[in-house]
């Protein structure tokens, strides 16, 4: 062979290397997404497992980029209605996906089917509630599951087949939705994820079922969390929290925020509970850790959630742990400790005075009950007002008083509710102004001794009734001690 032709060989070797490197170089990859054809396949039959693919028309936004299996469509928490919705199914199996909606003006609208808009384009009309049901064979073998996402109400259960999602007759928007396709007899499965929001950290990174979300020995409140439930089932979880200021919030579900951000306000109680078929499969328990308690008992959920946390303490929950089970797990019981704590139980667990100073203080005082209620009163025979009963009964044991309420709540040491003795003084602040009307010597099991009001008679009463709906806040109520047992 002539080195002519040998370097005609190699010059059409590196050519076609050339070329080859080329095509590996320039040919372009292209990013997944949303619209590429599912390559999952069913191990039983060998068919490919259908997809569902979904986008909606946003006010504001237009139309949005298709989701698919589950996705979110549509914004949360930007008070944006939806307007229009397509929805198609990739799939080997025979049938297809229609769908209705119940728009602003126009009521339910007839069923489009297979990626046609249902709504409206260009009008500014509102969704307010769907309906999605799967028809051919398609709908033999597989569930649609959905769930939308409503003004001011959040998001809602999951419902499946043509059911009802949203609200009709209260003008409310649908905001987003989620739609995913759950095989017919699959066995039922539920993924629990919960967050909280914490003083100075803010909201902390989901945990799942069993962990605990907060803090602990750093003092930090609660003063909002998220719960959310995956799963094939139709239903979800719902949540209330006892806020500071607020009490008994309004039950949120699925993902929502319950409580508050912003207002340093800390939460105090919470329960919980499931619905539709999440609540036939599966149970939840929860317990909280409270300031001056720690971790409290294990509450149920059941079907309208038992209570978990403190009523009127002035206690704030610092960390939740959540555990989702499949019914028939032996249930999370703690007979020695109580899942809630009110004001109540707290007060009746300080004892009365059996001996001792702090004995013959109370046993002095009760010997004027019955005596008449008198302003500026000055005798505890004759009658006196209830600074007046405090100041001269600790007169007796060498204690100075002045005979006005919101000066004797100056005197002596602060008190919480939870240190208190029999023996220390309790104050009322009735009108919230910040200078306390009201003083009475505490006797121990929830109970106080004291002159009343005009007209009354120096009598012994229940501690809690001074303190309705107050959650003790140090601004409405005080306690002192003047003499240290």
């Amino acid at each position: 062979m002539n080195k002519r032709m040998i370097r005609k060989r190699i010059l059409t070797i590196l050519v076609v290397f050339s070329l080859a490197l080329g095509t590996i170089w320039l040919t372009p990859t292209y990013k997944a997404s949303a619209l590429e054809v599912s390559t999952s396949t069913d191990d039983t039959t060998g068919t490919q497992n259908p997809s569902i693919y979904y986008t909606t028309h946003v006010q504001t936004y237009g139309w949005q980029e298709y989701v698919s299996n589950g996705q979110m469509s549509g914004t949360s928490g930007e008070s944006k209605r939806l307007e229009g919705i397509k929805i198609k199914i990739d799939s080997d199996i025979p049938g297809g996906i229609e769908y209705s909606v119940h728009c602003q003006t126009y009521g339910w609208m007839k069923y489009v089917s297979n990626d046609e808009m249902s709504g409206t384009s260009g009008e500014s009309k509102r969704l307010e509630s769907i309906k999605i049901r799967l028809t051919g064979q398609l709908a033999e073998e597989y569930d649609v599951l959905y769930r939308v996402h409503r003004q001011t109400y959040g998001w809602s259960d999951w419902v499946k087949n043509d059911a009802e999602c949203g609200t009709t007759g209260e003008s409310k928007r649908l905001e987003g939705i989620q739609i995913k396709l759950v095989k017919k007899g699959e066995a039922p499965y539920a993924t629990l994820k919960y967050t909280t929001h914490v003083q100075t950290y803010g909201w902390l990174p989901y945990v799942s079922s069993g962990q605990s979300s907060g803090t602990s020995g750093e003092s930090k409140r609660m003063e909002a969390l998220k719960i959310d439930v995956d799963s094939n089932l139709t239903g979800g979880v719902h949540y209330s929290v006892h806020c500071q200021k607020y009490g008994w919030m309004g039950v949120k579900g699925n993902g929502d925020l319950a409580g508050t951000q912003g207002e340093s306000k800390r939460l105090e109680a919470i329960r919980i509970y499931l619905t539709g078929e999440l609540a036939e499969h599966y149970d939840i328990y929860y317990r909280t850790h409270v300031q001056s308690f720690g971790w409290l008992g294990w509450a149920y959920g059941g079907t309208n959630g038992a209570l978990s946390g403190t009523e009127a303490c002035s206690r704030r929950m610092e960390a939740v742990q959540i555990i989702l089970v499949e019914k028939g797990t032996p249930r999370l019981d703690d007979e020695n400790t109580k899942s809630f704590v009110t004001l109540d139980e707290v007060l009746w667990s300080h004892p009365e005075a059996t001996s001792g100073i702090q004995k013959e203080i109370i046993d002095y005082a009760l010997q004027y009950l019955g005596v008449p209620y008198v302003y500026g009163g000055k005798s505890l025979e004759e009658g006196t007002d209830c600074s007046g009963f405090t100041m001269l009964v600790y007169q007796k044991f060498g204690v100075s008083l002045p005979h006005n309420a919101d000066w004797q709540a100056y005197c002596g040491r602060p008190v919480s509710f939870f240190e208190l003795k029999a023996g220390d003084l309790i104050f009322r602040d009735n009108d919230r102004d910040g200078s306390m009307d009201h003083v009475m010597i505490y006797i121990g099991r929830n109970q106080v001794i004291h002159q009343p009001m005009p007209g009354g008679k120096c009598c012994i009463d229940s501690a809690k009734i001074y303190f309705p709906g107050t959650g003790l806040n140090p601004a409405a109520a005080k306690a002192v001690r003047l003499i240290e047992y």
